[in-house]
């Protein structure tokens, strides 16, 4: 989300991002539709020449239990230190022969492996690694003055008194423009359903089905449709407020 990012004059190293990580980066925008081709290639490159792509940790986690990883490796030989890893913390609810797990679990016992350790140890290894590269290609707008509006803002909507008074307030302008803005459409609603009614009172006979047709399904129909705006108008407004943060502020107060 570039787009996004230069509007909160949050700054991207893309070259430093691919260095970092070892892979390529694309920068899109699909909205309007840039970056999607330039995408669209990486994926057909990587995929022609998958052979050729040298594998690198994103940390060194060989150093979180280097006996135990090395003795998977020899189980199953090509594995990487972090899938060695993972096959000594998961391998429980991997799909494996009984004495393949059997294996493994002699290997824990006998390099004293405690895999809550080291999920717990690779967790804050993967942070702080995040953390550098965060701090080395991505340069954000100042915090400080990000939070400054929405503090002022919050102090005003928290207050202990004047807080509830505007709340009371919105959601009074809520209800109010519910029943304001819906009139319109529901008397056009009414109106149709009348014409439509008036219109095939004249064409159909009496009798039973024009009965059905015409107090049953149309004004059924009516009965239900009409209200349809309103509803529409609620989740809107209800939509509106979520999204400039002030549903979250209800909920608080």
């Amino acid at each position: 989300m570039m787009d996004i990012a230069r509007k909160k004059n949050n700054q991207v190293d893309v070259p430093g991002l691919e260095r970092e990580l070892g892979v390529l980066v694309i920068t899109v925008n699909p909205r309007k539709n840039k970056g999607i081709i330039q995408l669209n290639k990486a994926l057909e490159d990587t995929a022609e020449n998958s052979d050729r792509i040298t594998e690198r940790d994103f940390f060194n986690s060989n150093l979180l239990a280097p006996e135990a990883i090395s003795r998977v490796q020899k189980i199953f030989p090509g594995l990487s230190n972090y899938m060695a890893m993972h096959y000594l913390i998961n391998h429980e609810t991997f799909s494996l022969e009984n004495s393949m797990k059997e294996a493994i679990e002699n290997i824990e016992s006998a390099t004293n492996f405690n895999p809550t350790k080291t999920k717990a140890e690779e967790i804050l290894h993967r942070y702080g690694k995040i953390k550098t590269i965060m701090q080395q290609t991505v340069v954000e707008a100042d915090p400080l003055q990000k939070a400054l509006f929405p503090q002022k803002l919050d102090n005003i909507l928290w207050h202990r008194t004047g807080g509830y008074i505007i709340l009371l307030g919105v959601l009074y302008q809520l209800f109010q423009s519910i029943f304001l803005i819906a009139q319109y459409p529901m008397n056009a609603i009414e109106w149709l359903f009348a014409q439509l009614g008036g219109w095939l009172g004249q064409v159909l006979q009496d009798g039973w089905f024009s009965n059905l047709l015409i107090t049953g399904i149309v004004a059924g129909l009516r009965g239900i449709l009409v209200f349809v705006p309103q509803i529409m108008i609620l989740f809107g407004l209800i939509t509106l407020l979520a999204v400039t943060g002030y549903m979250a502020r209800i909920r608080f107060l």
